[in-house]
């Protein structure tokens, strides 16, 4: 195997990983009720993998068009994520 094609399954495997991950962590909550609430995690993970599919599709030749797409959503999902984590800072030290 060359470099590229093993990069490339190296980090399609770990957004397989990341992918069971996701939907691991949301069945275990909804069968348990015991588990990190979906809102507490999917921001960070759809940014997580959002990056990681554009990593994949670089490493599959892709250019700007098919790996830009990517990258920006990860980008805005992780600025959701750290604007309502701000928010909630805000809002416990405004209650103390």
């Amino acid at each position: 195997m060359t470099d590229a094609i093993q990069v490339n399954w190296l980090i399609g495997g770990i957004l397989g990983l990341t992918l069971l991950e996701g939907v691991g962590l949301w069945g275990y909550d909804k069968v348990t009720r015991r588990g990190l609430p979906t809102r507490m995690f999917l921001l960070n993970w759809a940014s997580g993998v959002c990056l990681l599919a554009g990593m994949l599709s670089l490493g599959l030749g892709g250019g700007v068009p098919q790996v830009m797409p990517w990258l920006l959503a990860a980008g805005l999902f992780h600025a959701w994520d750290l604007k309502r984590g701000w928010r909630r800072s805000r809002r416990r030290k405004d209650s103390t």
